[in-house]
């Protein structure tokens, strides 16, 4: 029996720690993707969000810190304030990310917010 508990006491630390890991991991890939852009980029990606139908790619190459992005809009919708949002993907030198935007109606600027 105590072999048994000693057994799942530790697979469960295990995932636990996976989970953390994971997350921690994550979170780092976030960081570095968004450190890959600068403000050429978040124009660049404003205007696609505007522009292309979802699923349509857009691509480029950032001249000053020589990022190859992509971004993808993948869904429009409006939220339950209201607002025109949209999902998309942005792939950043091979690395993905699925980000969402909202329009702010009064700025008429988009605003990332949790997908």
């Amino acid at each position: 029996m105590k072999i048994k508990l000693l057994t799942f006491m530790v697979i469960s630390s295990l995932v636990l720690f996976s989970c953390a890991e994971m997350t921690t991991i994550k979170n780092k890939l976030v960081s570095w993707i968004d450190s890959q852009l600068d403000k050429k980029d978040d124009k660049k990606a404003m205007n696609v969000l505007d522009t292309h139908d979802d699923g349509k790619v857009a691509s480029w190459k950032n001249p000053d810190t020589q990022s190859q992005i992509e971004l993808k809009p993948v869904a429009t919708y409006q939220n339950n304030e209201g607002q025109h949002c949209r999902q998309f993907e942005l792939i950043v030198n091979g690395n993905s990310q699925k980000k969402q935007a909202c329009r702010n109606k009064e700025t008429e600027r988009w605003k990332l917010t949790d997908v």
